[in-house]
């Protein structure tokens, strides 16, 4: 089965020995999807990335690999020229080895379903696997926890730390401005064509809403909570935005090359994009407020 899914504009390619599922809110992103095919036509060549996913267990060579570091799911090594993303399982072992080299062009994904109470059998379980952290950040996304909206087709994106409130403005702007809400907790900036666009991601956190829309992308609102009852906003410096920005990427942060690419990534973003400190109320003051800055810096001019 092969399955072309596009992802912050990044195209990867899966092409798996098993007939897995694909989840609804994965459909918005794939690009083509068949079964029993060879996946070597030239349409299915288009691809950044191609990865292969196995069931036939290889245990990985770990014997002489480097830890570099791990996070609540997954622990990551390098050996030689090659990384490994493993998932383990307690003392049962790995129940998942991806291998990639630096560029991602070439990845391969086993699985051990022998120590799985059910074999993982849809795109989403599979994808849980993979470094996609790494993956977008070697094609140059920037990945933030932050909401989004499309507003006369512009993307603004509402980032913040939790409970900061970005989830409510976005739809206070969906009830009081038509927006459109494109996700509410994980949003993707990509520079393409000489333009910033904004993707959602189809794994969002709570309360997920999955679109599969592209916008050029506008700006960036930090959003916090009013204390006085009003709102007000002001417009950063590039210096102030990256110390409040880089919190709110997700990131490999026990990485200090991700660290350091995802700050010079940020960097360049910010000498173009516009980021206002949004102190908000939670009612349609926020959104008139936010609405005059936007009109009077021309952020949504049609394009």
């Amino acid at each position: 089965m092969h399955i072309m899914l596009c992802l912050g504009g990044v195209k990867i390619c899966l092409d798996c020995e098993k007939e897995i599922q694909i989840e609804d809110v994965f459909l918005p992103f794939i690009i083509r999807e068949r079964s029993g095919i060879s996946g070597q036509d030239e349409k299915w060549k288009e691809t950044d990335i191609l990865a292969a996913v196995s069931w036939k267990w290889v245990k990985p060579p770990l014997r002489s690999a480097v830890k570099l570091g791990e996070d609540l799911i997954q622990t990551y090594y390098r050996r030689e020229e090659k990384n490994y993303c493993i998932v383990w399982e307690g003392e049962k072992g790995a129940i998942s080895c991806v291998e990639y080299d630096d560029t991602f062009s070439h990845v391969s994904c086993r699985i051990q379903e022998r120590l799985l109470p059910v074999a993982p059998k849809s795109l989403g379980e599979i994808l849980r696997y993979f470094p996609m952290r790494a993956i977008l950040q070697q094609f140059l996304v920037l990945f933030f926890h932050a909401a989004q909206i499309t507003y006369q087709e512009t993307g603004i994106l509402f980032a913040g730390p939790s409970g900061a409130g970005k989830t409510t403005q976005a739809k206070l702007w969906e009830r009081f401005r038509n927006a459109r809400i494109i996700c509410n907790d994980r949003t993707l900036l990509r520079k393409q064509d000489g333009n910033w666009h904004s993707y959602g991601y189809p794994m969002d956190g709570s309360q997920p809403v999955r679109s599969g829309e592209v916008h050029v992308a506008g700006c960036i609102v930090l959003v916090k909570q009013s204390q006085n009852g009003k709102s007000s906003i002001e417009r950063l410096r590039a210096g102030k935005a990256m110390a409040q920005l880089m919190p709110q990427l997700v990131i490999d942060r026990w990485s200090e090359n991700a660290r350091n690419q995802a700050a010079e990534n940020l960097f360049l973003l910010l000498k173009e994009m516009p980021v206002y400190q949004l102190t908000a109320t939670m009612d349609e003051q926020a959104v008139a407020c936010l609405e005059k800055i936007l009109k009077m810096d021309d952020i949504c001019r049609k394009r």
